[in-house]
């Protein structure tokens, strides 16, 4: 089902002004006043995060997912996700001004973070010669990002636990043929342990799971698959994004 909660003119006319494809930040009134599609997890609140608002807008291109994580102003913001097939991006408006960030995950580990168009935290993974799997990174900027308001505003979204549900309900799993199709693609590794392995592994499983709900949503007709798709590339960068922190320590 496709809802849309920023669909008064001003602003649309706004959205088409600014040549935005994703939702608008909007102020602390409008958020106080959200009405919340998905309750915080027992740790948002805590956090006194109020839960997020969650629309799903068709283009020419597909779908875009987004997300109002609704906050005091000073931690609100707004998130929208696109996704090409080989690359997932997400952008990041805080509600109480600064610089939003785009965010750009693919292949198996790689991570880029630009901020007015300037690249300001990045993973650059490195394969043996005929490997899939990484064996190291060169890990740049993340810790900085620690105090950047745009990026507290996604990390709050990667790590509620009722938000990646939502979204797990939102784009179900696909047939046991399409499973093995995408284990095949996206194997586990052999090793698990320690930082740089334990976020390759858990990079794996995202895709892997992405694999079986793209999967799924292209036996779907449409509108459905498409709101389905922008779902399943949310719960993909999101899940790949809560991983990232740990290489920052």
């Amino acid at each position: 089902m496709h809802r849309n909660h920023l669909g008064s003119p001003q602003h649309r006319s706004n959205a088409l002004l600014l040549g935005l494809i994703a939702s608008v930040m909007i102020g602390a009134g409008a958020f106080a006043d959200a009405t919340l599609d998905v309750e915080p997890s027992a740790t948002s609140t805590t956090a006194g995060i109020k839960g997020f608002e969650i629309s799903d807008e068709s283009t020419a291109e597909g779908s875009v997912w987004s997300c109002k994580v609704v906050d005091t102003r000073a931690k609100s913001g707004s998130i929208t996700v696109r996704t090409d097939g080989t690359r997932t991006t997400a952008k990041i408006v805080p509600a109480a001004g600064g610089s939003a960030i785009e965010i750009g995950v693919w292949g198996v580990g790689d991570l880029e973070v630009k901020r007015d168009g300037v690249v300001v935290a990045s993973i650059a993974t490195t394969s043996a010669p005929g490997e899939r799997i990484p064996i190291v990174g060169d890990i740049r900027g993340l810790k900085e990002l620690q105090a950047d308001p745009a990026w507290g505003v996604v990390l709050a979204a990667a790590s509620d636990s009722k938000l990646l549900d939502h979204l797990r309900a939102s784009a179900p799993v696909a047939a046991p043929s399409c499973e093995d199709a995408c284990r095949t693609d996206w194997p586990t590794p052999d090793d698990c342990v320690g930082p740089w392995d334990s976020y390759i592994c858990r990079i794996v499983a995202a895709n892997y799971d992405f694999c079986r709900r793209s999967c799924r949503c292209d036996s779907l007709g449409s509108p459905g698959a498409e709101a389905r798709k922008s779902a399943a590339a949310a719960l993909l960068i999101l899940e790949k994004l809560k991983c990232a922190p740990a290489l920052a320590l």
